[in-house]
């Protein structure tokens, strides 16, 4: 229906209206795509800093730190991203997602001032894996699409990688 005048839309409309959505559609999934994978940028910047031993940047700091914080606030992220899913959506889910991201946020953030670096790493890796874990039945209950889901097991797994070679690094 055409809202505007409350009549019946032609094929042409229709059709118009379709490559439009889709358009959008393909468009928002192509920017949240490299955005995702931008995303991984710092991580590995800084790995290769630690890698070459830079332990400072000046106008930034200690690049443990600046690692450490680009850390939580990425999982912080994404742990909101569940709290968003559980606002939109209607399902068994809805109760257990705001707490999970509650709980990640602040541990992370109690981890990040009270923890050294290494130990550090190993819980950002653990919360990233079970932020992944609760990604995964998300997609098994069919909440989030494959793309998305595929999107974030690839970006992960790098991530993962990057703070343990971090890790390695500053030991």
């Amino acid at each position: 229906m055409n809202h505007e005048h409350n009549t019946p839309m032609s094929a042409s409309e229709l059709y118009a209206q379709h490559v439009l959505s889709r358009y959008a559609d393909t468009r928002q999934k192509r920017t949240a795509t490299t955005l995702t994978y931008s995303g991984i940028l710092p991580f590995l910047f800084i790995t290769l800093l630690l890698a070459f031993h830079v332990r400072f940047i000046p106008l930034l700091g200690n690049t443990t730190t600046i690692i450490s914080a680009y850390t939580l606030i990425i999982a912080t992220f994404l742990a909101g991203a569940h709290w968003g899913q559980h606002l939109e959506r209607n399902n068994p889910w809805s109760l257990y997602l705001p707490v999970a991201s509650n709980v990640n946020a602040v541990v992370l953030w109690l981890c990040y001032l009270t923890l050294p670096f290494t130990y550090l790493c190993f819980i950002f890796c653990a919360s990233f894996a079970v932020l992944l874990y609760i990604d995964r039945t998300l997609f098994h209950a069919g909440l989030i699409n494959d793309h998305y889901f595929q999107t974030r097991c690839i970006v992960t797994s790098i991530v993962i990688v990057l703070l343990l070679l971090s890790a390695f690094f500053v030991r």
